[in-house]
């Protein structure tokens, strides 16, 4: 019954390698992201399609960046990344592994240009087992011959490749060797040592589990010479153990043997003082000392950190030299100082700049290095070794990274003024998610929207102050070859060849280029004539003799806007006098009738517009009435006339305004756009008889106004089916305007072209269908796709991001951020408060501290709490609830606050409430206040005496709960999610006494750890935990229990497995349609920055998409084949299904449409559902995200 789509996916990375991998003689770059985004965050370049589950990716290393060669899905969570060297190879074999141990290896078909299985592995678990916590699963030797497997506690499992030659596509790879008990159960993480007497390991451990210790020793893999007989892996087999002085060493580095001239020999010395420790061994990093150990003789070299550092990952430059990364987003270079091969000492400094926290490094050579990150956007690096410095260079789209995802909120761009109302789906453009994103110094905000994606051809520099933008036909060509560029002080011409040639012109016809052209365009019935407006007259010059043919200019006047669309020319001249020039018959007209409409004759004009597929209607907005009215330009009578208003109920006026036809004639009437002088956007249908308003909508587009480039379209719809232009918005939140067949609202798509100021259509010849974009002092030519991909717009902030809301009466969003720096080698943690705008995302103030009684707060909730005053009207407050922070990091309390906000935008607290016990979550209903603490639930009452002062009052009180992680309300039932059990239910009741208003009805039994929980429809209720499983609870029976009756166990009737922890989950307004595809929905974030769609399908779909996705499961093949189902199902140490329950996978259900028709048939063969119908159920359900 449930349904679930990615509409942003993760970006996560953990994994990475350089390898031979497609070449003998150069490196790849392999990355395993734990999913890959469907949609691509993309400024420049194209998006990276991706549409199914977790991906691997093969990168091709350039001089100054990657570029994609493949990338291939896996069902499964990708847990390791490894290569081996088959013997006689010059090129490498990839291992990968996953969470569910499935393991796969991999060969590249240089015909085909992709991967291919050569084998796949499933390693199947005892009941008696636990999994390892090593942060590797698999490990290979030097060599890459032989395979450590560390999957359950106390057992390796080992595995060598194939000594017989070369390996062929599809013939066995890997040999058993066998598994053999360890005493070291709290594995740390292990390597292989370099050796010439066969494999060794050494392996990093600590004794107990809650007593942080670390201890290295190292063992013999095999017992025989041929090395296929393992070792047994007992205390007195281990060839070294040493008990390491910092206890929270976690990384191992193997070091490569490197001969001297003089060859090498190990002897043991009788004293310290003679001991020598050579290269070929083990780094061992801590926090406070990173010690090398020789492989053979197992001497060391120690050396003190300056200062203590947490090191995340590390990565090799050459024998000698490392680079490390920390957990502040710092690179460091370790580098062992020899006497020949004699390790004398080492040292360890720091790179003088930071940037993304790093969960995995690749050197690539050449001075460049990958960073990957769970924390902030992965990276290529320049390194400069002489001076410690580093360079980001520009990266691949794909490598940015929302990940972790802590909280979120949901702007809703269009009519805020309208009570009840649905949400926008996010496809629409209408809906903005904005995200706190990353951790600690890598915390941001970040704005996600639906968008599209323009592709560049080509840029010309030098063009500063650009006014407009024309595009003309000269006599020799059918399509647009000459482009006006109009200037604050000028005009210039280019002349576009058919070779592909751009050349300036410095006078074209009879142009006047000394002034700037408020408009040009083609005579509409003599296509060798041009039309030019300028500040001094409106002139039509001939492009056959270079003459004007006819010129028209007010006296002792100068004309302040101007329009033409070939047959009339709308202008004002001195802000004032509406004149409309027929360009055909030479006749002028003043519009009185416009004074008419805008209610006397010292009216400003504001802006005009005309219109080249209504050539006979003309659009004038006026500054003081806010009027907007459509002008009949060839009879003086006004058409339409539309009074404009801001959400306060004050006048607006106009800045800029266009009428086009955006959807299929068939469908509907023109459209008329209104940019409003506060950054909004007013969109008019129009009757397509008489152009009266049939319906109208706002939009909020930006903090300034707008302006509107209407583009022809160029799709592939034909007749009354093709929409004739469409809209591009230029705004804070560029946006371009555009109709699909059989939608009835408009889509406001994001684009790429925020600082975008002018575009003109430029179907040329050797550009069909592209626009000329002016940017930044650029010009641009290039092609808007209509290729979806997600428009994601950063904003650091260098704090965590901890509770996010949007805070719509004062325009703002607002969050609350957890900071830390170290004073002292101690780490200071500070939380705040703090207002950020809506659109820009700036702050609007400083940042509010939380402290109490000198103590941290940390913020666990926030909510906006909605009532009416009989003085103020509509009041929206702020109600946080924190956990208060001793010192020694006990937690002492919690705090309850309710938040105001003043006339400059500060936050004040009206009253605060401290609580015994610390606050874990709070929902706002009404006037209530939902609180879950340690011990129970809590429920308290606001009123407000005063716009300074607040009150709570206590009136319900439960105690059978603990630790509640999440509260979601619904009417009278009230639902909460356990840390220590799972989802329980309760009635509140305000007619009984405080002790007995809430009664628990229900109660799911199974132990999970929930992170998020949501009531998504009535009676229907989700909840996620943190082993990435998500359950759909129906609780009616509890509801309708009778009076009395015990608590009923709840029980999920939909389960699946989505391989990522959901942080969040957001219910979306839904109208009440029975013809929609999905019935409710809601959205859902995850600590893997990912972003996705969940739905409750409709009875009528339910049986079909079921059967239709068991079929697909048969015919999309992945990496390994690995089973979709058991890839999917609910999983539990206690409770396990076999595949997902009553959950449909919508970016399963996609792949049927990018299918032959005939293997459609065949996906449908023997289905109760036809293949069109299917398309059409597929295609309704992909745009709703």
């Amino acid at each position: 019954m449930a349904y679930f789509a990615p509409i942003h996916r993760p970006t996560s990375v953990r994994h990475s390698l350089t390898t031979r991998f497609t070449s003998e003689h150069k490196d790849s770059l392999v990355i395993a992201y734990d999913l890959l985004p469907k949609k691509a965050c993309s400024k420049t370049d194209a998006n990276l399609n991706s549409r199914t589950t977790n991906r691997l990716e093969v990168w091709d290393i350039t001089d100054e960046s990657v570029s994609l060669l493949d990338s291939r899905a896996i069902n499964g969570t990708i847990s390791s990344v490894s290569k081996l060297r088959p013997y006689n190879e010059h090129r490498d074999l990839l291992l990968i592994g996953t969470t569910a141990h499935n393991y796969v290896t991999l060969w590249w078909n240089d015909l085909l240009k992709h991967m291919e299985v050569v084998e796949s592995i499933t390693a199947t678990p005892a009941d008696f087992l636990r999994a390892t916590e090593s942060s590797n699963r698999a490990y290979t030797d030097p060599t890459g011959t032989f395979v450590a497997l560390f999957l359950w506690e106390g057992v390796v499992s080992i595995s060598r490749l194939s000594p017989k030659g070369k390996i062929l596509k599809k013939a066995k790879c890997l040999s058993f060797l066998g598994q053999v008990r360890i005493p070291e159960l709290f594995v740390k993480t292990v390597c292989f040592l370099p050796s010439t007497t066969g494999p060794r390991l050494a392996i990093l451990y600590q004794t107990q589990n809650d007593n942080e210790d670390a201890r290295l020793v190292i063992y013999t893999l095999t017992s025989d010479d041929r090395h296929m007989q393992l070792r047994h892996f007992q205390p007195r087999d281990r060839e070294h153990m040493a008990n390491l002085e910092d206890p929270h060493t976690s990384i191992l580095i193997p070091v490569p043997k490197e001969e001297d001239e003089n060859n090498r020999y190990h002897v043991r010395r009788g004293t310290a003082a003679q001991s020598r420790a050579y290269l070929g061994g083990v780094i061992a990093v801590g926090e406070t000392t990173v010690v090398y150990t020789d492989g053979l003789s197992f001497e060391t070299v120690k050396v003190y950190l300056s200062e203590a550092t947490l090191f995340t990952s590390w990565a090799q430059l050459d024998t000698r030299t490392y680079i490390l990364g920390d957990d502040y987003g710092g690179l460091h270079v370790l580098c062992l100082i020899t006497e020949g091969t004699w390790v004398t000492r080492i040292q360890v400094e720091k790179f003088s700049n930071t940037t993304s926290r790093a969960s995995t490094l690749s050197y690539l050579g050449n001075n460049l290095l990958y960073l990957g990150s769970h924390y902030a956007d992965s990276q290529i690096l320049r390194l400069n070794m002489d001076r410690l410095q580093f360079e980001i260079l520009s990266s691949p789209n794909s490598f940015h990274n929302n990940a972790p995802i802590l909280d979120f909120a949901i702007m809703d761009m269009t009519n805020r003024d309208v009570e009840t109302r649905e949400r926008p789906n996010f496809a629409s453009g209408q809906a903005r998610i904005v995200t706190g994103s990353g951790v600690w110094s890598d915390g941001s905000l970040r704005s996600i929207r639906s968008g599209i994606n323009t592709e560049i051809y080509a840029a010309m520099d030098d063009f500063p102050n650009v006014q407009s933008l024309f595009a003309i036909r000269s006599v020799q060509s059918e399509k647009p070859d000459i482009l006006l560029v109009s200037s604050l002080t000028d005009t210039r011409v280019f002349k576009f060849g058919f070779d592909g040639s751009i050349e300036e012109l410095e006078f074209y016809s009879a142009l006047n280029l000394g002034l700037p052209t408020l408009a040009a365009v083609n005579h509409s019935e003599t296509a060798s004539s041009i039309i030019q407006i300028t500040s001094m007259n409106v002139s039509i010059v001939s492009g056959l003799n270079n003459a004007v043919e006819s010129s028209w200019s007010p006296i002792n006047q100068i004309i302040s806007h101007g329009s033409c669309n070939g047959k009339f020319a709308l202008v004002v001249v001195d802000g004032k006098s509406i004149y409309c020039l027929n360009v055909i018959t030479g006749q002028e007209v003043q519009h009185t009738s416009g004074e008419s409409a805008s209610g006397g004759i010292d009216e400003q004009v504001a802006c005009v517009s005309t219109s080249q597929k209504f050539p006979s209607i003309g659009v004038v907005g006026w500054w003081k009435t806010g009027i907007v009215a459509l002008i009949n330009l060839e009879n003086d009578c006004v058409i339409t006339t539309v009074s404009l208003s801001r959400r306060d109920g004050n006048v607006a006026f106009a800045r800029d305004v266009c009428l086009a036809q955006v959807y299929p004639k068939n469908q509907a009437g023109p459209s008329l756009f209104v940019a409003l002088e506060d950054g909004s956007v007013a969109t008019y249908t129009l009757s397509p008889t008489d152009f009266s308003v049939i319906k109208s909508s706002v939009m909020i587009m930006g903090s300034r106004h707008a302006r509107f480039h209407v583009l022809s379209y160029h799709g592939p719809l034909e007749g009354d089916e093709r929409p004739v232009s469409d809209v591009l918005v230029t705004s804070d939140l560029s946006s371009l305007v555009y109709s699909e067949p059989g939608n009835d609202k408009l889509i406001y798509s994001a684009t790429t072209l925020d600082d975008t100021t002018h575009a003109i259509t430029f179907d040329s010849e050797i550009f069909p269908g592209a626009v000329v974009l002016a940017s930044k002092g650029q010009l641009m030519i290039g092609v808007i796709t209509r290729n979806k991909w997600t428009s994601i717009n950063k904003l650091a902030l260098g704090k965590t991001v901890r509770r996010l809301v949007h805070f719509p009466s004062r325009d703002a969003f607002v969050f609350t951020g957890l900071s830390k720096k170290v004073v002292r080698n101690e780490e200071v943690v500070e939380a705040t408060l703090q207002l950020v705008g809506e659109i820009s995302l700036e702050p609007l103030s400083e940042p509010f501290v939380l402290q109490h009684m000198g103590h941290v707060q940390v913020p666990e909730s926030l909510q906006i709490l909605e009532f009416e005053d009989s003085i103020d009207g509509h009041v929206e407050r702020l109600v946080m609830g924190s956990s208060i922070v001793e010192a020694d990091e006990a937690e002492a309390g919690g705090m309850l606050t309710v938040f105001g906000v003043d006339d400059e935008l500060k936050p004040f607290a009206l009253v605060s409430l401290a609580l015994k016990s610390p606050i874990s979550a709070v929902k706002v209903h009404g006037n209530l206040i939902i609180v879950g603490v340690s011990n129970g639930i809590r429920v308290f009452s606001y009123t407000e005496p005063s716009e300074r002062e607040g009150h709570l009052q206590k009136i319900a009180t439960r105690g059978s709960i603990l630790s509640p992680t999440s509260i979601d309300v619904r009417n009278d039932i009230i639902g909460a999610s356990d840390l220590t059990n799972s989802a329980c239910f309760f009635k509140l009741d305000l007619t009984k006494a405080p002790s007995d208003r809430l009664k628990l009805i229900g109660k799911h039994r199974l132990r999970l750890w929930p992170t998020a929980l949501a009531c998504v429809a009535p009676h229907t209720w989700i909840q996620a935990d943190a082993e990435g499983n998500v359950i759909v609870f129906n609780i009616e029976a509890q509801e309708n229990q009778l009076e009395g009756a015990d608590p009923c166990s709840v029980e999920y009737i939909s389960s699946m497995n989505l391989g990522e922890q959901v942080n969040t989950i957001r219910t979306l307004t839904m109208a009440n349609d029975t013809r929609s595809v999905l019935q409710a929905q809601a959205i859902m974030t995850t600590a893997e920055g990912g972003i996705y769609l969940f739905g409750i399908l409709p009875i009528q779909y339910r049986t079909v998409l079921f059967s239709l996705q068991e079929r697909l499961t048969q015919h999309v093949m992945t990496l390994g084949n690995f089973s979709f189902a058991e890839y999917r199902a609910f999983r539990h140490e206690l409770q396990s299904d076999k595949e997902p329950v009553g959950f449909v996978d919508g970016e399963l259900l996609e792949r049927f449409l990018s299918m032959s028709e005939t293997m459609r048939e065949v996906v449908c063969e023997g289905l109760p559902i036809s293949v069109s119908e299917a398309c059409r159920i597929i295609a309704s359900l992909q745009k709703l995200h």
